[in-house]
């Protein structure tokens, strides 16, 4: 029998804003604990949140041998890896003192301006220990300013978004990007229908991408469901298009290892390079069960059993920057969308409810509600024009991708 334990520490505080004023802080502390059982090929797993009897949760977690649940791959051992990303301190004093600073200064800059929502600082370590001598952990401590903003005259609930998430923080380039979005949005400027350049930072290239890396989950691929099923080690993309696997960021929320305590090297694993579809992504299960490379692709919550999923990825960057990329010609940059899909065959269109003109250096204005459409092998082939090697503030750690759509007013 074999023992493991997998914890997650979550601590926290987060400052709510409402009408442009603090309205409450809030302090958390949870500890979240899984214990898991191999045993005759088979895995049990129970947790607990808080505090809890080692004897009884392990006791649990035996008990649950009994659900048949098979496991019939080796546990990682002698593995020993701790990382630690950012600088900040969690310390709520200090961010109750920076939030009122920052809201009274957007208060004097745009007093036709409301402000909500809330300003979080928190604090994640995740560790994985078994008697087998395996001893990971990740900690990261993460800034989050999420203000949503409404126009003092406008009758919608909300009108905007403006926002950071990362290891590091400096008030006078948020306070300039916000500036900059809110001058923006007060000046409405319109385009014609038509294919233009769309920018979308981080966490907005998911949307793109949503279809491709649900497609190239190991079980898609091995169940034949997927419809890159038959393009795997052939040219499907742009050669530009690199898409990895990847744990190496400093800024993410998540560990660099998965869930069953496996990590590359170097953090990252090609899937596609340079449009040549190289590999899906798969846990020892996945893997097993379909002859497939073994991409330490195992994830779930901390009293699951692993399962397979894409633990992190990101586009490598070209050797451009954005102004570079746009190569003179005004771009639309995404900064709230919502409510879009794509097909089963690949075709992709959202609604798009805030975007920016964007002249390569700046946001001029503000323009209307608008339809995005595409396909994926558009996309990420002859209209991918790609991943700046720069993000648009000095501080953020979010490089936008670009890609040409065909785009319509609303």
């Amino acid at each position: 029998m074999k023992k493991e334990k997998y914890t997650v520490r979550s601590d926290s505080v987060s400052i709510k804003i409402s009408g442009s004023q603090i309205a409450s802080v809030k302090e958390s502390e949870i500890l979240r604990t899984g214990f898991r059982i191999y045993k005759d090929k088979k895995i049990g797993v129970a947790g607990a949140l808080g505090k809890f009897n080692k004897k009884k949760l392990e006791k649990k977690a035996i008990d649950a041998l009994d659900a048949g649940i098979t496991y019939p791959f080796g546990i990682e051992s002698d593995v020993k890896k701790k990382k630690v990303t950012g600088k900040l301190s969690l310390d709520g004093k200090w961010l109750l003192s920076e939030a009122e600073i920052i809201l009274e200064k957007l208060r004097k800059e745009h007093p036709d301006v409301i402000f909500s929502h809330k300003v979080e600082m928190s604090r994640s370590k995740i560790c994985l220990k078994n008697d087998q001598g395996l001893d990971l952990s990740h900690e990261t401590t993460v800034m989050q300013m999420g203000l949503v903003y409404k126009m003092a005259s406008s009758a919608n609930i909300m009108d905007g978004f403006i926002g950071y998430h990362g290891i590091k923080y400096d008030r006078d380039a948020f306070l300039k990007d916000s500036n900059e979005i809110l001058t923006a949005h007060k000046n409405e400027v319109e385009i014609p229908n038509g294919v233009h350049p769309v920018i979308v930072e981080t966490g907005y290239a998911s949307l793109f991408l949503s279809k491709i890396i649900s497609d190239l989950s190991g079980i898609s691929i091995g169940t034949g469901s997927s419809i890159l099923k038959d393009k795997m080690g052939k040219k499907a993309f742009s050669k530009d298009f690199t898409l990895l696997q990847s744990t190496e960021e400093d800024y993410l929320n998540f560990p660099f290892f998965d869930h069953e305590g496996c990590f590359s090297k170097d953090l990252r694993v090609p899937l596609i390079e340079n449009g040549v579809l190289i590999s899906p992504y798969s846990d020892k299960r996945v893997s097993d069960k379909f002859k497939l490379p073994h991409t330490f692709s195992a994830g779930g919550t901390y009293d699951s059993v692993p399962t397979v999923i894409l633990p992190g990825y990101r586009i490598a960057e070209s050797s451009k920057t954005l102004k570079e990329l746009l190569g003179g010609r005004p771009g639309i940059f995404v900064k709230m969308a919502s409510g879009g899909d794509t097909t089963a065959t690949g075709d992709f269109a959202t609604p798009v409810q805030v975007a920016f003109w964007f002249d390569g250096d700046k946001f001029v204005g503000k323009l209307p509600q608008l339809q995005i459409r595409s396909d994926i092998y558009k996309m990420f082939g002859k209209d991918f024009i790609g991943l700046a090697k720069n993000s648009i503030s000095d501080y953020s750690v979010d490089k936008p991708l670009v890609v040409d759509m065909q785009v319509e007013n609303l």
